[in-house]
């Protein structure tokens, strides 16, 4: 399903995909997916971090008439078993005009955002179209996976939260889709992985590098269905810049 408005708050319930199987938008174009390789619209940008390849975790199709993915990276975790074999990357001619490092991502560096067609990474890449991907452990097996993604609109159930100075009104706050707080029915499957669009709910503060960016996508890491590091019971926040030619993948954890 394609991103009609990243300003619509969008929940996704992923379906695992069969070996070989792929997902297209309506237009017969590339879809919003979890994991496997990239549907590339472009020249692969595969971004790199320390001369590695960094592990694809999703794509999510951007809002327009014409197709624009946005490609979802995130520093290799180390679990390599089922991974292609890259070889030596510094046969390629890398994007040297992107800086190795930005400030939005010290404290995160290297997880990104690669945009096609017309995006500018702000990180090193190479162009190999294939690389590590979003995976689950199982007996201390990396084995791939992917998973289509079912986006539905979903309006935040809200709580009442008390004034804290007397005197004022008390007020009403939105409660994330992830939270204990949220009603999702658990027994059918209903507990969504992923948000795409809307207000980012943070876990901890908001660290978005600036007012104006763009809140892409919101990945759960306390699931089986996958395996990303973001710390306990963690959250990773993928975020575009203004222009939507590139973004971060900032985590936070409980």
């Amino acid at each position: 399903m394609s991103v009609e408005d990243l300003r619509t708050l969008q929940i996704g319930r992923l379906v695992p995909l069969a070996e070989g199987e792929s997902v297209r938008a309506e237009d017969g174009g590339p879809a919003t997916r979890l994991g496997g390789q990239p549907d590339w619209l472009a020249e692969p940008e595969w971004p790199l971090a320390s001369g590695k390849a960094q592990r694809f975790i999703a794509q999510v199709r951007l809002p327009g008439s014409e197709p624009r993915m946005a490609y979802i990276f995130m520093e290799d975790d180390g679990f390599g078993d089922h991974d292609p074999d890259l070889g030596d990357l510094s046969e390629y001619d890398w994007n040297t005009d992107a800086p190795s490092s930005y400030y939005v991502t010290d404290s995160h560096a290297p997880n990104t955002v690669i945009v096609q067609p017309g995006g500018a990474p702000r990180v090193p890449t190479a162009p190999v179209a294939e690389g590590p991907t979003l995976h689950k452990i199982s007996v201390g097996q990396a084995q791939p996976v992917a998973y289509r993604v079912e986006l539905t609109p979903y309006v935040p159930e809200t709580e009442s939260v008390e004034a804290e100075v007397e005197g004022e009104e008390d007020e009403e706050r939105a409660v994330a889709w992830w939270s204990k707080d949220a009603k999702h029915d658990e027994e059918k499957g209903d507990l969504p992985d992923v948000q795409v669009g809307g207000e980012a709910f943070w876990l901890q503060m908001d660290e978005s590098p600036d007012s104006d960016w763009h809140h892409l996508a919101t990945i759960d890491s306390a699931t089986d269905k996958y395996s990303i590091n973001c710390g306990d019971s963690g959250l990773a926040y993928a975020l575009l810049n203004p222009e939507q030619t590139n973004g971060v993948l900032i985590t936070q954890s409980c």
